[in-house]
């Protein structure tokens, strides 16, 4: 099944390649591609402005465009090459949501793997020279990290989680804030069994974490004022996030705070759960039966898996594991709502997909189980 899943990749490859080339260019990408020519010339994360001077870039992190830079400009692949290692890399995200299961419950490892492999998120937005493919396996680097961290307690892997979330940042700042989270779920969790320590590991890490972003931040300061790690957060926040949105539609004036309250959680609710489940549309391909047969496989593929994402996540109990995946789940959900309402979709979801795709598994695992002991399937 993962040979299929990984023929599947490979097929939508060489079918944008030949049929829908204008997919591999999303509206975001024109802004990394034009930082390429700088960083190669120069060695500068800088602009060119109309009059031929160099402005200090501060509304995207460097990350992504290094990436390309290398690809690019050192190994000298076009974008159809640098597509096909962007496909490569959610092969490679399958392999870590292996690995990250494995440490949980290795009877629900194979079906994490392959629910990564065969999601269509990733397997269409990896297509396009975007962020989030980059940005996946790092981010699954880090949530195997740190729950390596909580099964043996020791510095190596927390070390080693602050490095991937570093990292991960650095190409896309949606993640900025889980470092204050994870420390305080690690408050919570006394994996050390032991206060002291367990206060020392969480200063470490984030002193850590920020410390190593903290030098962006200075450069951008020192280049042109910027206090930020990166000005897209601000600029999103103050444009498309849920309060802002909310805010400006009057329901303060017309039923007071309390309306206002309620309209944004509602809203919240609405919005969160529209990013975990609605299907991703194959519009991209520009072929009417790839739009067919994406809405044919799509819902019911959501279902299958949302089905077993609410099992997993009402059934966590006292696994940190698990808790830390739902954890995960909350905070790029709720980040990518509050700070980007009105541009909600199906791609932002590619940040959770190794905790919903672990926890999805485990939940039919649960419903499974339970279905045996009901004897649902006993003989007539």
């Amino acid at each position: 099944m993962t040979a299929l899943a990984a023929a599947w990749k490979i097929f939508l490859f060489i079918f944008m390649t030949f049929n829908a080339p204008g997919i591999k260019e999303a509206p975001d990408s024109s802004r990394y591609l034009n930082l390429v020519p700088t960083l190669l010339s120069q060695g500068k994360f800088a602009l060119p402005t109309a009059g031929g001077a160099l402005q200090c870039e501060v509304f995207r992190t460097p990350g992504y465009p290094l990436f390309l830079a290398g690809l690019q400009g050192i190994a000298r692949l076009s974008f159809d090459g640098i597509i096909f290692v962007q496909v490569l890399l959610t092969l490679l995200t399958g392999w870590i949501v292996y690995k990250i299961a494995v440490q949980i419950d290795e009877k629900i490892a194979y079906l994490s793997t392959l629910i990564v492999l065969c999601d269509p998120v990733p397997s269409i937005i990896s297509l396009r020279l975007m962020t989030e493919s980059l940005f996946l396996p790092f981010i699954a680097a880090f949530y195997f990290c740190f729950i390596w961290y909580l099964n043996i307690a020791k510095m190596r892997p927390l070390l080693l989680a602050v490095l991937m979330l570093v990292v991960a940042t650095y190409i896309h700042p949606v993640s900025y804030y889980l470092g204050v989270v994870v420390a305080v779920f690690m408050i919570f969790s006394n994996t050390p069994r032991d206060f002291k320590k367990n206060i020392m590991q969480i200063l470490i890490f984030l002193a850590a974490v920020y410390g190593l972003l903290g030098i962006w931040q200075l450069r951008n300061y020192a280049c042109c004022g910027e206090r930020a790690f990166s000005s897209v957060i601000a600029h999103n926040f103050g444009n498309f996030g849920l309060l802002k949105v909310e805010s400006s539609k009057g329901w303060l004036s017309h039923g007071g705070i309390q309306s206002l309250i309620n309209h944004d959680l509602y809203a919240f609710v609405r919005g969160f759960f529209a990013l975990l489940f609605h299907p991703i549309s194959f519009k991209y391909f520009a072929w009417m039966p790839f739009r067919i047969i994406g809405v044919i496989l799509s819902y019911p593929w959501t279902v299958l898996c949302g089905v077993g994402l609410v099992a997993g996540a009402l059934k966590i109990k006292k696994n940190l594991s698990y808790q830390f995946l739902l954890l995960g789940i909350i905070y790029f959900c709720s980040v990518s709502v509050l700070n980007a309402y009105t541009m909600v979709e199906a791609r932002m979801r590619m940040s959770v997909l190794p905790c919903t795709a672990i926890l999805s598994v485990y939940g039919w695992s649960l419903l499974w189980e339970f279905a045996k002991k009901r004897n649902f399937f006993r003989k007539a």
